[in-house]
């Protein structure tokens, strides 16, 4: 119940008839809205039950519960023979597109259409307004260590094709993909702007951000950051309210600075920290 009760004003950022029409407008038929359990599992997974029901695991960040839901009605999509070959060739043309495959059905998943699912999702979440379009595709490229077919899907919806079955837009980006040049580079500029990691994490403590974990030899380390400064502007802005939008505003290119005022001790101090490569780029 304490659970239900932390996560119930999520749910009213959407009204769920906006997010099972969304979602119909893709796959042709709506979803049907059930009740939210707050359960135990043995890996951190939400569930969609029969009946529309859906189990979520503890400590559900508040902000990702619609994505989550819609994330899990989108599991409804079942990709024709075609666009599950095409995604295979693809994955066989292009080595490091083939290990992210791999990957994500060893580790995460036993279904071919989790990339898929994944690009949909994101790209209805900037639509309905719970993302933004650097935040989708931030998300695109750490989900599972990366989803480079997630992030071209998610590209793809944004530019047009809601009105389009989706398995014809899947279809037609593999094809696109498969003919057109390196996988790998075009993946890697779709996703640069989004690219550089800070290697600090940040919470909200009493209104503001403050740092709560910096990693070791990380750009937040060697710019002199740590644990407990809070950040007093970005850019020479003032930081946002919400914790989502302050990591957007320090997320950027790898290699690019973003300077930072801190502080630590009632003193001030601004750094200008060098933005690292997310792991596992291309």
């Amino acid at each position: 119940r304490e659970e239900i009760a932390r996560l119930e004003p999520a749910l009213g950022r959407l009204r769920a008839g906006d997010a099972r029409d969304a979602v119909a407008a893709l796959l042709g038929r709506r979803p049907p809205l059930g009740p939210i359990h707050v359960v135990h599992f043995g890996r951190p997974y939400a569930r969609t039950l029969v009946g529309g029901g859906a189990l979520v695991p503890p400590g559900r960040e508040p902000e990702s519960l619609w994505p989550t839901r819609i994330h899990e009605w989108l599991h409804a999509f079942d990709p024709s023979a075609e666009a599950l070959a095409l995604y295979e060739a693809l994955g066989k043309r292009d080595d490091w597109v083939g290990a992210r495959r791999r990957a994500i059905l060893a580790d995460h998943h036993s279904s071919n259409e989790e990339e898929m699912v994944l690009g949909a999702e994101l790209a209805l979440s900037v639509r309905l307004g719970l993302s933004t379009r650097p935040q989708a595709f931030r998300r695109a490229a750490v989900a599972y260590g990366g989803a480079p077919v997630a992030a071209f899907l998610l590209d793809r919806l944004l530019r047009g094709g809601s009105a389009i079955p989706y398995d014809e837009v899947v279809r037609g980006e593999l094809r696109a993909l498969l003919d057109g040049p390196d996988v790998s580079a075009r993946y890697a500029a779709l996703v640069r702007p989004v690219s550089g990691t800070t290697g600090m994490r940040l919470e909200i403590r009493g209104g503001r951000p403050v740092v709560a974990f910096v990693a070791a030899d990380s750009p937040a380390a060697r710019a002199g950051i740590e644990p407990g400064d809070a950040i007093r502007s970005i850019e020479g802005r003032d930081p946002p309210a919400a914790l989502a939008e302050v990591v957007e505003a320090l997320v950027g290119p790898a290699g690019e600075d973003v300077g930072i005022v801190l502080e630590r001790g009632g003193c001030a101090r601004e750094v200008r920290l060098v933005r690292g490569r997310l792991p596992g780029l291309p």
